[in-house]
This record gives C-alpha cells, structure tokens and sequence, in this order.
C-alpha cells in the first residue's frame, strides 16, 4: 500500500505539497499539482483515514446502538440516520443491542476505542444506568435533543458529534 512518502517520492516533491494537492489547503502550480495527481494515481494511493484521524483527532464516525435492528422503526431510523451521515461525508457504525446491558456495554466499549466523534443511543430505562456509569469516561456529556450542547454528548435519543461545529453533523 503507497504512502504519502512514496507519492512524494514519486511526484519529486514533499510530503507538504502532496497534502495541500489531496487536501486543498493551499496554492499549488498546475504543473505540481499534475504530477502529484498523476503519481496518486500511478500507486493507486488512497488517503489513510487512521492517519488523518491521529492528526485532525476527528474520526468522521458516528455510533448508533439499538435495541433491535430487526424492528421497523429502528430499520427506517438507522436508513434515515446513514443518508445524513453520508451526505455530511461521515460513516456510521451499528450495533443491535437486543436490550441486554451486556451487548450494550460491550458495544459502548467497542465505540470509544474507535474514538467515534458522536453517537446516537436509543436505550431502554433498563439499559441507562449502564450508559451513564460509561459516559464520563468519553468526553460524551448525556443531554436532550432540544438544542445542540456546547460540548459532545450522547443522549437516549440522539447526540452531536465531538467537536463539532453548530451548522453540521460532524
């Protein structure tokens, strides 16, 4: 698998203007520019997302646990919450709970080791006490769905993403 070094490498620039290329962050001359993209595409690189999560520690990666996936209105929730997810360029990462305290907090551990930048928990009342012994150890805070918090939460209906600006998702 090419890195960027191996880009570089290849385009006969640095490091820094094969990502301001890939990233549009700053002016590169179109003869740069070509030869980064022609080399990008000779090593069939594809940015590393573990890389850029380390560096911009944004994961653009949404949790959504349910108690059944099998049910209708969580079918018909999940479809609606992953069309918004993709539009807004982020991903999202599913778990059925099956109402068991047990898969829930296994799955809420699974969730924080992928540093998921929100998530969204629908939980029955059995279910949150768990939750909210897990919580303070995320930088998740738990609040309503009334407004966006000034800070990441995670709430029985719906959460923000980590910081996240007020006009998006994530």
């Amino acid at each position: 698998m090419a890195t960027i070094y191996d880009v570089a490498k290849r385009a006969r620039v640095s490091t820094a203007t094969v990502s301001a290329v890939l990233n549009g962050t700053a002016y590169v001359s179109p003869e740069l520019t070509s030869r980064v993209n022609e080399a990008v595409k000779e090593l069939d690189y594809t940015i590393n997302a573990i890389a850029r999560g380390l560096q911009t520690r944004r994961t653009n990666m949404i949790g959504m646990l349910v108690p059944d996936i099998a049910e209708p209105v969580y079918s018909v929730m999940v479809k609606g919450v992953e069309s918004g997810l993709k539009t807004a360029g982020c991903s999202l990462l599913l778990g059925s709970t099956h109402n068991q305290v047990e898969e829930q907090s296994r799955y809420l551990c699974m969730l924080r080791s992928k540093q998921v930048d929100g998530m969204l928990l629908y939980s029955p009342s059995a279910t949150r006490a768990s939750s909210r012994r897990w919580l303070p150890h995320t930088g998740l805070s738990s609040s309503s769905p009334a407004a966006p918090p000034s800070r990441p939460t995670v709430s029985w209906w719906t959460t923000w993403a980590r910081r996240s600006r007020p006009s998006r998702i994530c």
